[in-house]
């Protein structure tokens, strides 16, 4: 479990320490992804980057990992924080969106609040999805795709072929995928992202958001499953940011 805290701002000392945020990666990812977010947070908000089991090392811990384990990492990380807060905002990039709705459906109100990156209600496999994994093994990647990709790998190998022995993590990934898109979205306030050059998301993804009644839908442009630009980033923290307001203005009412 990872903690940070982010900058101190005087708008906020009404929350101190009543609003948490819990912040979940995806599959092979890791909790630095969030640093561009956790950098905007005032100084006194528990945040949690959460590392998922199976994360952080190699090919062998990654391919014994499955979602059972991942999502009871999930709730025991938001139970805990629940005793020091009280409220939490969740924030989940890619497999994190899927295991930030199961636990709000099996625990209604769980989260006050939901910022979802490119959720994969629906996946496709691209040759540049295939491309920027493998020059992600570059040493110094010039393409900042590749290297967003890279960055984002929490799980180490010596070739792209090692992840072939990976195949349960990634069916669980699938099964979850099933999952979500047969159950009814958790009635939860929650902004989904969507990038419009995403490398393994499907376009689909965000209309499927919209039919299955999301508040809001944001189609980021120059972006891609991992790479973020600047103004896109800006973006995410503003919603993060009126979410966390809004989250605060709920604890004093």
């Amino acid at each position: 479990m990872q903690i940070n805290s982010g900058k101190r701002d005087n708008v906020y000392d009404m929350a101190a320490g009543k609003v948490g945020v819990l912040m979940v990666h995806g599959i092979q990812g890791r909790p630095e992804q969030f640093r561009f977010l956790t950098e905007t947070l005032p100084g006194d908000t528990l945040i949690n980057c959460l590392l998922l089991p199976g994360h952080g090392a190699g090919v062998t811990q990654f391919r014994h990992s499955d979602q059972g384990i991942w999502l009871s990492a999930v709730i025991d990380a938001a139970t805990d924080m629940r005793l020091k807060c009280d409220k939490i905002i969740f924030v989940g990039h890619s497999m994190g969106c899927l295991l930030g709705l199961i636990a709000e459906q099996k625990n209604p109100g769980l989260f006050s609040g939901m910022i979802l990156l490119c959720c994969p209600f629906s996946i496709r496999l691209t040759f540049r999805y295939m491309k920027n994994n493998i020059l992600s093994f570059q040493k110094e990647p010039t393409d900042p795709f590749v290297l967003a990709t890279k960055e984002a790998n929490s799980v180490s190998a010596k070739t792209p072929l090692a992840y072939i022995s990976c195949l349960h993590p990634y069916m669980e990934l699938l099964r979850m995928i099933r999952r979500v898109r047969r159950m009814k979205l958790p009635y939860v306030h929650a902004k989904y992202f969507f990038a419009d050059r995403d490398e393994i998301v499907s376009p689909r993804s965000a209309s499927i958001a919209k039919e299955k009644g999301a508040d809001i839908v944001h189609l980021l442009p120059n972006c891609g499953h991992h790479y973020f630009s600047a103004e896109a980033k800006k973006e995410i923290i503003e919603a993060l940011l009126n979410e966390y307001i809004e989250t605060v203005k709920m604890v004093q009412s």
